[in-house]
């Protein structure tokens, strides 16, 4: 079930809003069990086989999880994490690469499951009972496709989690402009992006423009999904680390990655990374490890060998800036770094964006000129879609983000006339809204595929 359509938004939010904020709970407990349930409910709408998978990924960790604890510290307990690691990669894999088809978020709870193992490890957090572990694995927000909470983040904030009006209005004002971003902008992008890959005769115009295209279509789409996750979370008393920070903002790849899947590459960071050594055991060591991590983070978007290839792709450049770029670009004008930083990563998304070997290859002699200059598609599309792109690129810019620092600033909320106006304008947006989805002409998000 995706956030973005009619039985999620009109049955399954209403509904489960209205019996989590029921006047009769007792305790936590009560709550936790219809969190779950909720939460078992919504990934079986869309899995309604493998929803026994995720249970039993969650049963199984558990049991091994408590005997882990009994043996632990010794070598038996040591053994036993190194299996049960190597069990949930095993799993993972065998979803991903070789099943006919991909459990939805395998590979988003299976890091959430890796996280509980290497926090408890660190002794970073206490154990739970089950059913906070559970719904940790489960929490519907968070299942599909991220973000990726951390076991001692949300296991910390179950015996506090409470619903109120606040959170309630909170959690609706970081949805609903999500829910607009994906619909009316994220999906309307894609649809132009198509259209100039499907042009009888694309040449490097096109090619390019659809390149810049799929940078404003997977942020918006992809970001769009964790403000409505996060807004979904805040709904039922539950805060969400952020994903994303102006990542087209970045003045470096690395100030990129920064900002961008934050809660994935603080994980690769956290568990990969500097359990590795980091950059603490010397450049040639260093240089090793950054090259796993991205293997590893590229693997983990599929097994098409695209998604390698971007993975080393921003292995190399990252290196490239360590050793020489940071020098050489430091005395650059911010507004240069941004728009080479830009470039390069519209090129890893080509990279990217095409899992058949051969039509990335066919794309990227368009790209280079092999189809001419083209340009009457381009044209077109930038003509008709004028409006549309224009709003694309405003909402992938930090435009949004001044806008609601200008709010808060000039206390507008306190003001009659700027509320109503913003309560009409989200009225409209969600009439229009409604309107697309009863047409079912949305595209399901991008990163369900992962």
């Amino acid at each position: 079930m995706a956030f973005s359509t009619l039985v999620f938004l009109c049955f399954f939010l209403p509904l489960g809003l209205l019996l989590y904020y029921l006047p009769i709970w007792r305790g936590g407990n009560g709550r936790q069990l219809l969190l779950l349930t909720l939460s078992l409910f919504f990934y079986a709408w869309g899995e309604p086989l493998r929803v026994m998978w995720l249970i039993a990924s969650i049963v199984l960790n558990y049991l091994l999880l408590r005997l882990w604890r009994r043996l632990n510290p010794g070598k038996a307990a040591s053994i036993l994490f190194v299996l049960t690691i190597t069990l949930n990669l095993a799993a993972l894999g065998y979803g991903k690469y070789l099943a006919a088809s991909l459990p939805l978020g395998l590979s988003f709870y299976t890091f959430k499951l890796l996280s509980a193992w290497f926090d408890l490890n660190r002794a970073d957090s206490e154990p739970v009972p089950p059913l906070s572990f559970a719904l940790y694995v489960s929490f519907f927000p968070q299942l599909i496709s991220g973000p990726i909470g951390r076991y001692s983040y949300f296991t910390a904030q179950i015996p506090e989690a409470k619903a109120s009006p606040a959170t309630l209005v909170q959690g609706l004002a970081r949805f609903l402009p999500g829910l607009f971003v994906k619909i009316l902008l994220a999906d309307a992008v894609l649809a132009v992006r198509m259209s100039l890959l499907d042009a009888p005769a694309p040449g490097l115009a096109e090619a390019w423009l659809a390149a810049l295209l799929y940078s404003l279509y997977i942020y918006l789409d992809f970001s769009s999904y964790s403000d409505m996750a996060i807004g979904l979370a805040e709904m039922f008393g539950f805060h969400t680390e952020e994903n994303f920070n102006l990542p087209y903002s970045a003045v470096s790849v690395a100030d990129f990655w920064r900002r961008w899947h934050i809660s994935l590459s603080s994980w690769f960071r956290d568990y990969v990374y500097i359990p590795l050594g980091g950059n603490r055991k010397g450049l040639p060591r260093q240089i090793l490890n950054i090259f796993i991590v991205w293997s590893l983070t590229g693997i983990w978007h599929g097994s098409s060998l695209n998604f390698l290839l971007w993975g080393l792709y921003y292995a190399l450049w990252l290196l490239l800036e360590k050793l020489f770029l940071a020098k050489l670009t430091g005395t650059w004008p911010s507004s240069l770094k941004r728009g080479g930083t830009f470039l390069i990563v519209t090129f890893g998304w080509v990279l990217f964006a095409f899992p058949d070997s051969s039509d990335l290859l066919t794309y990227l002699g368009t790209l280079f000129g092999n189809g001419g200059w083209g340009g009457s598609s381009a044209l077109y599309q930038l003509s008709s879609r004028f409006v549309i792109l224009i709003a694309a690129v405003f909402f992938s810019s930090s435009g949004p983000r001044r806008l609601a620092e200008t709010w808060r600033k000039h206390r507008l909320a306190d003001r009659p006339a700027a509320l109503a106006l913003l309560t009409a304008t989200y009225a409209a947006l969600l009439v229009l809204t409604f309107a697309y989805l009863l047409d079912q002409s949305f595209a399901s998000f991008l990163y369900f595929n992962f």
